[in-house]
C-alpha cells in the first residue's frame, strides 16, 4: 500500500510521525495493522473476528454475541476473575462487542504493559475453555441484557426496524438474540462456532499508538504464526428491500415511531455523500428535523436521522419519540421535511456547515487511538481496504451539491418508506 499520506510533526519532540497505517498479511491469512504513533504513551489493541450477527447459524441467532462474552469466563491459562485481575493489574481498559458483521475484542493501556496486554487478549481468542456451569451464568447475564433493551422503547423500536426493513434476514435479527434462541445455545454449538470462524484467515489485529511495527509482528507471529487451520467460509444472502408497516402497543409513556428504508451499503462510493446528506436532514443540532420538529414545533425531546451502513446493504431511520397524541403531526412534519427536501433540494449555507461537520467529526476520530484501531479493524474487515485521513478528507471535499442532489433523488427520499409505530398501551 503507498503512503500518499502527508508527514505530521509532533510540537513535542518535532519527531515525524507516519499517518498511514502499515498493512502486513501473514502466510496463515492473519491481517496485522501497525498504526505507529510515537509521541503518545499508551496504545489500543484491537483483535477483530470476520463474524457478525448475520452469521448466527439459522435458529440460533444471538450465537457470535454469546460467543463474544463465553470465551472470557474461562481460558486454558485463565478464569474470568484472573483476567480482570491482570487487565486491573496493569491499568488497562478492555472490553468487546459484536455487530452485525464483526466481533472485536480491545484493550486501551500504557506502552510498557503492552506485551501482557496482548498475551491476555490471546488467551481470550485462542483458548477459551466452554464449561456448561459458566456458560449457563453468562446466558443468563445476556437475558438480562436482552430484558433492559425491551424495557427502552428506544433500543426496542429500532431491533424492530431491522426486522421490518431487512425481513427473512439474518442482518435483520438482533444481535443478542431473543430469550429463546439463546436457551437453544448449546456449549456444543459455542465450540463449534469457535471452531468454524476463529480461525486466521478471519482474523485482523491492529495497533494503533506507541508500539513499533516490528513489536507487533514479532508478538503476532510468537501466539499466531502455527495457527493454520482454515475457517468456515461466511455465506452471506444480501436482504430484498420490502416496504411494509408495523403497528406495537406496550406499555409506555410517549409513542415512537420510525420512517426507515433499505439503501446501499459501506462500500457504495457515495457513501460520504450519504452522509452529508444525512448531517443536514436528520443528525445534529442544526438539522431540519431538530430545527424543524423540535425547536419550531416542539413536538419531541428527541428527534433524528440515524445511518447504518453494512459491506452490502444499509438502512436510513428517521426517528421521533412524543406524545400518542401529536404523533399523526410527527408523521406529517417528517414526511413533508422529505418532501421539502427533495422539491427544493440543499442550500449552500447548509451544504457547506455540513462538510465542516463531517470533516470535523473524521479529524476527531483520528485523533483518537481507540476510534482509530477499531477503524482499521472495521474497514479491513467490511471494505478489506484502509482509508487514511488524507483520503477521506479529500472525498469529502470534491462532493457538489449536485452530488447531493443525485442521491437524494435517487435513495434519501420519502419513497419506499416503512413505518415502525410503537404506542402506549
Amino acid at each position: 500500500m503507498k503512503n500518499k499520506n502527508k508527514i505530521y510533526k509532533s510540537n513535542n519532540n518535532n519527531s515525524q510521525i507516519r499517518l498511514s497505517p502499515k498493512i502486513t498479511r501473514l502466510d496463515n491469512g492473519i491481517t496485522v495493522i501497525t498504526d505507529e504513533i510515537p509521541y503518545l504513551e499508551s496504545f489500543s489493541l484491537g483483535i477483530g473476528i470476520g463474524v457478525g450477527s448475520r452469521d448466527d447459524w439459522s435458529g440460533k441467532n444471538g450465537l457470535a454475541h454469546f460467543l463474544e462474552h463465553s470465551v472470557y469466563r474461562r481460558t486454558e491459562n485463565r478464569t474470568s476473575r484472573q483476567i480482570a485481575i491482570q487487565l486491573d493489574s496493569v491499568g488497562a481498559y478492555s472490553n468487546a462487542y459484536t455487530t452485525k458483521e464483526l466481533t472485536l475484542f480491545y484493550v486501551r493501556a500504557t506502552k510498557f504493559h503492552f506485551n501482557k496486554c496482548f498475551d491476555i487478549l490471546a488467551d481470550i481468542i485462542l483458548h477459551p475453555i466452554f464449561i456448561k456451569t459458566e456458560i449457563d451464568k453468562e446466558r443468563q447475564i445476556i437475558i438480562e441484557e436482552i430484558k433492559s433493551y425491551d424495557d427502552d422503547p428506544e433500543e426496542h423500536i429500532f431491533d424492530v426496524a431491522d426486522e421490518v426493513i431487512f425481513p427473512n434476514n439474518p442482518i435483520g435479527l438482533s444481535i443478542d438474540g431473543t430469550i429463546n434462541s439463546l436457551n437453544r445455545i448449546t456449549t456444543e454449538d459455542l465450540k463449534a462456532f469457535h471452531q468454524s470462524f476463529y480461525q486466521p484467515q478471519n482474523i485482523v489485529i491492529a495497533v494503533s499508538g506507541n508500539i513499533p511495527n516490528e513489536k507487533v509482528l514479532e508478538i503476532v507471529k510468537m501466539y499466531f504464526e502455527d495457527k493454520c487451520n482454515y475457517c468456515e467460509k461466511v455465506k452471506r444472502v444480501s436482504p430484498n428491500p420490502i416496504i411494509q408497516d408495523k403497528v406495537i402497543n406496550k406499555p409506555i409513556q410517549q409513542a415512537h415511531l420510525i420512517f426507515g428504508k433499505q439503501i446501499f451499503g459501506a462500500n457504495h462510493p457515495d457513501k460520504y455523500t450519504l452522509s452529508l446528506l444525512n448531517i443536514i436532514f436528520g443528525d445534529g443540532l442544526s438539522s431540519r428535523l431538530y430545527q424543524n420538529l423540535r425547536e419550531k414545533q416542539g413536538l419531541a425531546y428527541s428527534v433524528f436521522s440515524q445511518l447504518n451502513l453494512y459491506s452490502d446493504c444499509g438502512s436510513v431511520y428517521h426517528y421521533i419519540a412524543t406524545d400518542k397524541s401529536k404523533i399523526e403531526k410527527a408523521e406529517e412534519s417528517i414526511y413533508k421535511e422529505l418532501l421539502e427536501l427533495k422539491n427544493n433540494k440543499v442550500k449552500k449555507t447548509e451544504f457547506s456547515r455540513a462538510k465542516e461537520q463531517l470533516k470535523t467529526a473524521k479529524i476527531l476520530e483520528f485523533e483518537s487511538v481507540s476510534a482509530r484501531m477499531q477503524n482499521l479493524v472495521k474497514n479491513q474487515i467490511v471494505s478489506s481496504k484502509i482509508e487514511t485521513l488524507n483520503d477521506i478528507i479529500q472525498r469529502i471535499d470534491q462532493i457538489t451539491i449536485d452530488d447531493v442532489v443525485q442521491v437524494i433523488e435517487s435513495h434519501y427520499n420519502e419513497n419506499g418508506l416503512s413505518k415502525i409505530l410503537l404506542l402506549p398501551k
